[in-house]
C-alpha cells in the first residue's frame, strides 16, 4: 500500500478500503506463530515484555508464554494474498529506512 492507498487493500480490479475508527487503533505485537489446520492459515499475534527478555539467560527459560492479543485465522488463498501485501509493504519500507538492527 503507498501512502496514498493507506488502508486499502487491492485484489485484482476490487479496492478495499477501512475507515479509519478511533476504537481500532493499531496494537502492538512483538511475536507471532504461524500454523495450519486442514485449508486454513492460523496467525497468533502475542507479546512478550522486552524487559522480561532482557532479564533471561538462555539457560533459565527454554520457553517463554507470551500474552495472546489475537489470532486470524484466514484461507491459504488469503493468506498467500496477505503474504505478497505484507512483502510488498516491508519493501517499501526498507527504500525508506534502514533495515531492521535485528537483520
Amino acid at each position: 500500500m503507498s501512502d496514498k492507498n493507506e488502508g486499502a487493500y487491492r485484489k485484482g480490479q476490487v479496492q478495499v478500503h477501512f475507515s479509519p475508527n478511533p476504537e481500532h487503533l493499531p496494537i502492538y505485537a512483538n511475536v507471532a506463530l504461524v500454523n495450519t489446520i486442514s485449508d486454513d492459515v492460523i496467525i497468533g499475534f502475542g507479546f512478550v515484555d522486552p524487559m522480561l527478555l532482557a532479564e533471561l539467560k538462555p539457560e533459565d527459560a527454554p520457553r517463554i508464554e507470551a500474552k495472546t492479543i489475537v489470532r486470524i485465522a484466514m484461507s491459504r488463498t488469503n493468506a498467500k494474498q496477505f503474504l505478497k501485501s505484507l512483502q510488498d509493504a516491508i519493501e517499501r519500507t526498507e527504500i525508506n529506512h534502514a533495515p531492521d538492527a535485528g537483520e
